[in-house]
């Protein structure tokens, strides 16, 4: 009888959160940590000391921003029951969040990238590996060509491609509008591939749709991109590697290259510049040579107001 209403409250807060605006992604996270919780507790009978033992159980294993993570999530999914009626009290309100610890960001270096999409498109053992690679390399161009976050890699369809145009439909997974985004040609080349050759292979019984599939034609899991990387990174002998570092190597290879910041802010789907520029970075030389461009438009300046 809990387990059900534990199943029906889920139910409530998926409806609560959609309706309430949050993107698919955070529902999706939020649900799975109610899951987990339902697992040892009631939770339409929960208790602080439950969410307590709960979060206390994981610390162990946990980072503390991993931990705040998840109060956050209960504090939303509890929220929702008590806006809608379902429950008279948050047993997360006495809690208190974790001050978040300030983590330095990897960014893969322009060697590590032409290591990591080479290793990508090597072919494993087992059956069917080409198709695998294919998948593999396909999946590590759009991270990297299109700085996407892994649930938008996840959600593409095949009908978002356009081969001919050469561009992708992306559904963005912070808010913001969809956009036709074009690939880098070298990217296309990868990701056509893996469609016309690769994708056939996997795809042998129902076709979900989804451009990129497992190795039994179904759609993505949620952690299934970071596999694909961390797979391809012992393959490239390289220690560190994530999707995200990808976007971050983008974001920084567009700006070293000139490309204004509001450009590589509406490839990555930021809202705010502020946002874009701390993905940025930027070294000692960069610094140079943007100053060297500032001080010769000054003189260009100097030199029209003398005329």
């Amino acid at each position: 009888m809990a387990r059900l209403k534990s199943e029906r409250a889920l139910a409530v807060v998926e409806r609560g959160l959609l309706r309430r605006g949050f993107l698919a992604t955070s529902v999706e996270q939020v649900l799975a940590i109610g899951k987990r919780f339902s697992a040892d507790s009631s939770i339409m009978g929960a208790t602080t000391h439950d969410v307590r033992r709960f979060l206390a159980a994981g610390s162990a294993r946990w980072a503390a921003n991993t931990h705040s993570a998840y109060l956050y999530r209960l504090r939303l999914l509890f929220g929702v029951l008590v806006a809608e009626g379902k429950l008279t009290a948050d047993p997360t309100e006495p809690l208190r969040l974790a001050k978040a610890i300030p983590r330095s960001h990897l960014l893969l270096v322009d060697d590590h990238v032409r290591r990591l999409l080479a290793a990508a498109s090597l072919a494993g053992e087992g059956p069917l590996p080409e198709a695998k690679a294919l998948r593999d390399r396909a999946t590590l161009e759009l991270l990297y060509g299109l700085g996407l976050r892994s649930a938008e890699v996840r959600a593409a369809l095949v009908v978002d491609l356009d081969l001919r145009q050469g561009t992708l439909f992306v559904r963005r997974a912070k808010g913001g509008q969809p956009e036709h985004l074009p690939l880098p040609p070298a990217s296309l080349v990868h990701v056509a591939a893996w469609l016309k050759q690769g994708r056939p292979l996997l795809v042998r019984g129902d076709d979900h749709g989804t451009l990129l599939v497992r190795n039994d034609g179904k759609p993505l899991h949620r952690t299934a991109v970071g596999k694909i990387v961390d797979r391809v990174r012992r393959k490239a002998g390289v220690e560190r590697a994530h999707p995200h570092a990808f976007r971050r190597a983008t974001a920084t290879s567009l700006a070293r290259a000139g490309t204004p910041l509001p450009v590589v802010q509406w490839l990555l789907g930021h809202q705010r510049l502020t946002t874009t520029a701390v993905y940025v970075v930027v070294e000692r030389e960069d610094l140079r040579q943007v100053v060297g461009l500032l001080d010769a438009a000054r003189e260009r300046e100097r030199k029209q107001c003398a005329v």
